[in-house]
């Protein structure tokens, strides 16, 4: 059984939202959401595009050093 439409827009307004915080360049994608067909097969092709958004060209992400992530001294 698939979800409801609703509850899938629903969910992906959350993922927009929560690619913003995490640094994605998501300009335009609420918007475009908004516009897109009640339709499935829309709303997954959507979701494939956002899942692989870029980081924003000013976000300063830095790369852990591997001693860091594990515990290498």
């Amino acid at each position: 059984m698939l979800p409801p439409l609703p509850s899938l827009r629903t969910h992906l307004r959350a993922v927009i939202k929560d690619k913003n915080r995490q640094g994605h360049t998501t300009t335009g994608l609420t918007d475009e959401l908004e516009r897109l067909p009640d339709s499935y097969d829309a709303l997954h092709a959507f979701s494939k595009r956002i899942a692989t958004l870029p980081l924003r060209e000013d976000w300063p992400y830095i790369e852990p050093a591997a001693s860091s992530c594990f515990g290498i001294a």
